[in-house]
């Protein structure tokens, strides 16, 4: 596969696993934070089965940043046109190096750039959020422990 097809679509699954994980812990915080008042479990497998669309709308949803719900719209169109379109036609024909084909893949990986920026941005903001299994508490930005 070609090394810039593949950087690309490295950096579009780096954004999904970061969204996956951040999730995950809204959610496990979400659970801490209810035990005793409302029941609510996580459902890990379900969280699997989103699609990026759908753990941006949560991760936005949880954060209240509606800009990043936007900037991974735009990062989902290129996604799917690499994944469904311009993958298929590299291997198919085998040759990546083609003019048409060569463009695609450079147009593919300024978006997975973009991609991996808005995961960089979630796996900054989710050093903040952690369980300290100490204390048996949380740590949120900027509030300490909960």
């Amino acid at each position: 596969m070609d090394e810039k097809l593949h950087e690309a679509m490295y950096n579009f699954q780096y954004l999904e696993l970061m969204l996956r994980e951040a999730i995950r812990t809204f959610e496990t915080l979400i659970e801490f934070k209810m035990k005793g008042i409302l029941h609510y479990p996580v459902d890990e497998s379900a969280i699997d089965n989103l699609a990026l669309g759908q753990l941006a709308d949560r991760y936005a949803k949880y954060t209240g940043n509606s800009k990043f719900r936007t900037d991974v719209k735009k990062v989902i169109t290129a996604r799917n046109r690499l994944a469904h379109r311009l993958f298929l036609s590299v291997e198919t024909y085998n040759d990546p190096l083609s003019e048409g084909i060569g463009k695609k893949v450079e147009e593919a990986l300024a978006d997975s750039n973009k991609a991996a920026s808005l995961a960089d941005d979630v796996f900054e903001l989710m050093q903040h959020y952690y369980f300290d299994p100490i204390t048996h508490d949380w740590h949120l930005p900027g509030q300490g422990r909960i």
